[in-house]
């Protein structure tokens, strides 16, 4: 997925890929709407909304 405000930016969603370890996540987005029972590695950045870079 690219977004026309930032086309440095791209998005992969780990259940298209056949081998979903070959790429690391570097940030989690949206995440005001995380739910109580998942938990995120606290190592990744974290923005509430989509970020405007």
């Amino acid at each position: 997925m690219t977004f026309a405000a930032m086309p440095d930016v791209f998005t992969v969603h780990a259940a298209s890929l056949d081998d979903p370890d070959r790429f690391q996540p570097q940030l989690v987005t949206y995440a005001v709407r995380g739910l109580a029972w998942d938990f995120l590695d606290p190592a990744l950045a974290t923005v509430d909304r989509m970020p405007t870079m």
